[in-house]
Order: C-alpha cells, then structure tokens, then sequence
C-alpha cells in the first residue's frame, strides 16, 4: 500500500515514469471549484479553463474535504486517505458484520485480508483503491447500495427508509461516474428475485425519486448545458482505440478482464454449483438463502460498462467495476459457508471446506506480495515533501506566470489562485469532435509566460501529452531550468535565455 501510496503521486520531478503522479492532481482539482470560485463544467459555446471534468460533480464533492488543505502536498494526502475509505470501508463493514456476532471475527480478518492482497496484485483493483478518481466513490457507493440491501437478508420486507438509502447511494454513485448505471437496473432486479412485487416496486419509487431530486438540484447547480455536455457528449463522441478494427479492440478488452477475475470467479463458480437446485421452483429460495448472489449479480451487470470503459481511448482498467464486486463476492462465500454451523454432515463438510480455502487464499495471496518494492519507496520518501506538484507550486509562487505547466492545474491554481487549461482537456474535445479556438485556448493559460514546462513522460507520448503545440507550435527550443530539474522546458525557438526568471 506504502509503494502507490507514495510512488504514483509524491515522486519529485522525473523519477516516476508514468502519468500517475498528474491524474491523481487533475482530478482532485475538480474538488476547489467552490474555494476558488470556477466553473466546474463548460458548454461547448461557452469555453473556460479546461480540465478533466467529463465525470460527474459528486467526484468534486466527495473529495471536497481535501480543499482544507493549504499545499498541493497535504491536499493530495488527504485525497488519497479518502480514496482508501472510500473503497476499504464498504468491505470492512461487510465481512466483519458478516461473522461478529458468530464470535468467528478472525475468519472476517482473513477475507479482508485476502480482498486487501487482490487489491495490490489486481491492477483493476490497486487503480483504483490507491489513486483518485471518480471510480473510487463511485465504487463506494455502488457498494454500500448493495451491502444495505445485503443486510436485510433474515428478514421478510425490507423497511422502507434503508430502500431509500440504498437508492441514494445508487443514485450517488452513477452522478459520480456514469458507467455506474448498471446498479440501477441489477439492485431492483435482485430484490424482484430475492423478495416480492411489493418490495420491488417500494425500491423502484425510492430510486425513481431520489434521482429526479437529486438530478434535479446537480443540474440546476452546475449548469445544464455545461453539465450534459461534458458528461454525455464529450463521453459518448470519445473514439475507439483501433477504432477501424472494433471486434479485435472488445474482445482484448474481454481477455483483459477476465484475466483478472479467474480465480474469484472459479471460486464463486464452485459455490453456486454446489448450492444450486435442482428444482427451479426453488430458485427464489436459493437466491434468499445465498445473499451474496447480490453482489454476484451486480458484477455481472457491470460486465457491459466494464468493457466499454476499455475501449474507449484513454480508457483503462479503472473502470472494470466487475472486478470489485466479483473479489467481494468470492470472498464473502468462503466467508459465508465458513461461518455456517449445521448439524448436516454435508454442510459441516462444506464448512470446513470453506475454511481451509480462506487460509489457503491468504497464504497463497500473501507468497504473491512477498516481492515489495522497498527499494524504489526508499528511495522516494526523501522526496516527499520536494514531490513534483509542490515544486511547481513552489516555483509558481515564486514566479507568477511565467512558465505555462500544461500537467499541473492544481499545483498553479493553489500558488496564483487561477485555474488553466490541463492540456487533455482541449485534447479530449479533440478527440470528441469539438475542438476549441485558439483564442479560447490562449484565454486561459498565462498572458505573459515565457516557458512551458512539462513532465519526462509526456515528452514520450506526442500528441497525447503535448498537444498544446497545436495552439502554441512555437515552443519547440528545449532550455534547462535549475529549479525545474526533471521537467522537460520548452521555450520559443527565436529565445536564447531565461536570465529574467526570478529563482526563490
């Protein structure tokens, strides 16, 4: 946890390879709209300081708290903390309720244990719990949506106020991320199978109110053109990777993620072969008696929306929700038959089954993480507090507008108190179809800057980390800067010095 904890985000100034360290930032900076009083979202004739804002306005205010903070460093901290409750609470309420009142708290220890270790080997997984981005609330919410359904499961109707607050959280979290829709239509499908009409239709009226409320108030307060725009039609016009070859780009995709849900899924493939009826009229029963096919389902549901996030370019591995619900429900049968007493030999049989497999998962789980990278995190935590967000907070504050850092909104926005373009966001209206002018492009990055100042691995990746040269072609003479080692630094071709930089 220390090594992405540490090595994606507070890394000083070219010693991380990856983008990680500027993502992380970008998105957080949707969270100080409020403290620094910017439009969150912009429609398409009406351009201001771009960001990365294609996701909806609950990632800024379920990252709000983080704009207490007075430097890019502590923000960023506490982003990151809250990235961790986000995704580890839900599965901590969960598996440790599940056994506390069985007195067999120890085994719940084991199952978070074993989801911890997926967490760090599974890269849908570890994207999500240790960086910020929309999908970790939207994750959160997804799954406390569920786990408040899960909890009534000894019971007969379901109170009407916990529906309610199921629906809410769903609602929460497809405002966060939009590829969360799916929990909208598997959570009422659940509780039509696993309870009656009745129950059904009490869910569907709680999920139906709270999204026309809660829709209703998230676009009046952040502007419906700009809100729909960026989070429909920037979206939905994004291209394909390989867009001329979409079979071959869906089923790599596919492959992608079922790599990462074999083992789970055989381990809840063995669980439902062994409890499942033969009789289907016993199904309703079966599904009642095994509540973890809620979570099974939802994983499920999210396969569509987990591939689609794949092939879309820029799309990663983040959005396979399929892996998050699927590693909570393998662990939740070895837990759940783990802590089944029964005096039917088969189920003490299965039981003792179950509990091996938790131990034998853990230890297996654990020889895979024995490999840390202790060298790689020693040698950033000197780094800290010299990571590459506060060197440019630090160089900004010390020399307003001078240089223009297409990667680093946040850091300039907390130093000058002004928001400018990241450079994805003109690329990503790019891609979608919508290009901005190169007046608006040149309204909100500095008047008067000499320097552009970008990140070693955007210097790798052409158009896609260095798309401002479609505004600024100009600034292709490289120069060094002393206090800006590890950036790459651009200037105008025709200017020979930075003599009149003032250095803090």
């Amino acid at each position: 946890m220390v090594d992405h904890f540490i090595l994606d985000t507070f890394a000083a100034p070219g010693q991380y390879t990856s983008s990680e360290p500027e993502w992380n930032a970008d998105r957080l900076t949707m969270a100080f709209f409020g403290k620094y009083k910017f439009n969150l979202y912009n429609p398409e004739d009406s351009v201001g300081p771009l960001i990365s804002d294609m996701y909806g306005p609950l990632l800024a205010l379920a990252y709000l708290p983080a704009t207490i903070a007075n430097s890019p460093t502590w923000a960023l901290v506490l982003g990151k903390l809250m990235s961790l409750g986000f995704f580890f609470i839900p599965v901590i309420w969960l598996y440790v309720s599940e056994t506390w009142q069985k007195q067999k708290l120890s085994l719940s220890i084991l199952a978070l244990i074993a989801f911890f270790f997926f967490t760090t080997d599974i890269r849908a997984l570890s994207y999500d719990a240790f960086r910020i981005c929309a999908d970790c609330p939207a994750l959160g919410f997804s799954a406390l949506a569920c786990i408040i359904i899960y909890k009534e499961q000894n019971k007969s109707e379901i109170p009407l106020y916990k529906l309610l607050i199921s629906a809410i959280f769903a609602v929460f979290a497809v405002w966060t991320k939009q590829i969360a829709v799916p929990i909208l239509i598997s959570l009422p499908l659940y509780i039509i199978l696993a309870y009656d009409t009745k129950t059904f239709k009490r869910y569907l009226a709680c999920l139906v109110t709270s999204g026309v409320v809660i829709s209703g108030i998230l676009i009046v307060a952040f502007n419906p053109q700009g809100l729909l725009f960026n989070m429909i039609t920037i979206p939905s016009h994004q291209p394909w990777e390989d867009g001329d070859n979409k079979l071959s780009v869906i089923l790599s995709a596919a492959e992608e993620l079922a790599g990462y849900c074999l083992l789970q899924g055989v381990i809840v493939g063995v669980g439902i072969l062994l409890t499942v009826p033969n009789d289907l009229q016993k199904i309703k029963d079966w599904i009642k008696e095994n509540p973890w096919l809620l979570f099974f389902m939802v994983s499920l549901f999210f396969i569509p929306t987990s591939l689609l996030g794949r092939v879309k370019v820029g799309g990663d591995a983040n959005g396979m929700y399929t892996v998050y619900f699927l590693t909570l429900t393998a662990n939740l049968v070895l837990l759940q038959k783990a802590t089944t007493f029964s005096i039917e030999s088969g189920r003490e049989i299965l039981q003792r089954v179950s509990q091996t497999g938790l131990v034998a998962l853990v230890i297996m789980l654990t020889i895979y993480n024995v490999n840390l990278p202790i060298q790689n995190i020693y040698k950033t935590l000197p780094n800290f507090f010299n990571n590459v967000h506060q060197v440019v907070y630090d160089y900004s504050k010390n020399n307003p507008g001078q240089v223009y850092f297409p990667w680093h909104p946040l850091s300039v926005l907390m130093a000058e108190n002004k928001l400018y373009h990241i450079d994805s966001g003109p690329f990503d209206r790019y891609l979608a179809g919508y290009p901005i002018s190169k007046d608006d492009f040149l309204a909100y990055i500095p008047e008067n800057f000499t320097m552009i100042a970008i990140p070693a691995w955007a210097e790798e990746r052409g158009e896609y980390g260095k798309f401002y040269l479609h505004y600024l072609p100009d600034f292709t003479q490289k120069i060094e800067v002393p206090d800006l080692s590890g950036f790459v630094v651009y200037t105008k071709a025709s200017s020979q010095n930075v003599s009149h930089v003032k250095m803090p």
